[in-house]
């Protein structure tokens, strides 16, 4: 079979898969959080510490169901559109290639994260989606494709940065791409003009998309930035109490009291702060000692440093699947939330028929490496080799901008993650799949695209 005829069978699987997933998501699974941002939709009033696009964007789109069923398209439809056109990248490929590439579109975790109503998942759209429009513009040879595709390019980087709180440090970085692209098929004065509009429309896009969704729900107040260092604080100095003797952590860290002690060794765990109820804790130590929690954090911190190498590397063994992850909430099917934002949102809580099928093939898969961060590292450490050494893959500098944020993205858990969550990773899996794809099919030799 020529490789243009394996090519289109890639797409037609990529088209399956899209279609498949929307038919057996819709209108998506909704977790706790989804419910809270449903609610927050629906009154146009923060009440949790998420950041306020994902529940404006639910109500710009109607809110309720058909909010989450026109979310769950989105990322059913643009993830697999993303896979195709990870595959056009390619030359001519044989049978060998083909079946690679079809074992990677059909990730069972993708498939079973593309339904779920989370933000995660949509920052992975959202960064698998800019590969592919990045790769489309460096090979678009027409110059009016190329510079629409890279004004789209900067329009959705400025806004989508917005998605999750690490969007503020990721949308920069994989605003150099673009910045390359723009650099290297210009000249002189020029360049210099595209590359200052590229980051001004980059800055406006994201500025006005923040107004417009702390105008659509208010009272943020910017908590879902606010919030987390102290949730974070309060969870390191647990963990190195609990790595203490009791007599020395009462000694030494300031503002402890044996109640809190005790609470901490039966409350902490490696896999996530909640069991703590860090709030409360990082009011009571500031209350107790007249110190500030983060001066009690660098005490704690500066006078233990090996015992908060151990917390973070034990949190950072369960976040990178290493350890059982069956605690880290490897996936979610079904309607789950609390009675007041169910009853509101007009739900009740259920797993139906198609979302007991899906867990029931989710279960054998989460046992096995595919649903282990880990796998993707190791793939992704090998793509960026490649990338680095092999000057002749199409597409290198974007490749290389990518690769690069995608490690940025999981370094930044080492020091702030508070939890294992398997979807605070999740973003990471499409695009390494995309640029295993590009760099599996883009070393053969050119040919007609079909």
């Amino acid at each position: 079979m020529s490789g243009r005829k394996l090519k289109l069978g890639l797409y037609f699987l990529c088209a399956i898969c899209a279609i498949s997933a929307f038919a057996l998501h819709a209108p998506g699974q909704l977790s706790f959080d989804t419910t809270v941002q449903l609610f927050e939709a629906s009154t146009h009033h923060s009440v949790s510490w998420q950041p306020p696009l994902l529940s404006a964007l639910f109500a710009w789109l109607g809110g309720g169901l058909l909010a989450t069923g026109i979310f769950v398209a989105v990322n059913c439809f643009l993830t697999y559109a993303a896979f195709a056109a990870f595959v056009r990248q390619g030359g001519d490929f044989g049978w060998a290639r083909a079946l690679i590439c079809a074992a990677l579109i059909l990730n069972p975790v993708v498939f079973s994260y593309v339904g779920i109503v989370w933000k995660d998942v949509l920052f992975a759209t959202w960064m698998v989606g800019t590969l592919a429009l990045c790769l489309a513009a460096e090979r678009a040879s027409d110059q009016r494709v190329k510079r629409f595709t890279l004004v789209l390019i900067c329009i959705i980087l400025g806004a989508g940065s917005l998605i999750r709180q690490q969007g503020v440090l990721l949308g920069p970085l994989l605003m150099l791409a673009p910045l390359g692209i723009i650099v290297r098929s210009s000249s002189g004065t020029l360049r210099v003009a595209q590359c200052a509009l590229a980051i001004v429309l980059y800055v406006v896009c994201a500025f006005l998309t923040s107004l417009a969704a702390n105008a659509t729900i208010a009272g943020n107040g910017g908590r879902d930035l606010s919030v987390a260092p102290g949730v974070i604080e309060s969870y390191d100095i647990a963990g190195i109490v609990a790595r203490l003797p009791t007599d020395v952590a009462l000694r030494t860290i300031p503002g402890l009291t044996p109640q809190d002690d005790a609470n901490i060794r039966s409350e902490y765990t490696s896999a996530r702060a909640d069991f703590l109820n860090p709030a409360g804790l990082q009011g009571r130590l500031p209350q107790q000692s007249g110190m500030s929690l983060q001066q009690i954090w660098v005490h704690a911190v500066s006078q233990y440093p090996l015992l908060y190498l151990r917390h973070r590397a034990a949190l950072m063994a369960y976040v990178l699947s290493a350890r059982d992850v069956t605690q880290c909430l490897p996936t979610h099917v079904g309607i789950q939330g609390g009675a007041e934002y169910l009853k509101a949102d007009g739900l009740k809580e259920e797993t139906n028929a198609r979302a007991s099928f899906l867990y029931k093939g989710e279960r054998f898969f989460i046992q096995s490496p595919l649903w282990r961060h880990w796998i993707y590292l190791i793939v992704l450490a090998v793509c960026t080799l490649v990338a680095l050494f092999a000057r002749s893959t199409r597409g290198r500098p974007t490749l290389l901008v990518f690769a690069f944020t995608l490690w940025v993205f999981v370094a930044g858990f080492i020091p702030t993650a508070i939890a294992c969550d398997f979807r605070y990773l999740y973003p990471i899996i499409p695009p390494i799949l995309g640029m295993a794809i590009v760099l599996l099919t883009g070393r053969a030799a050119p040919s007609a695209r079909p």
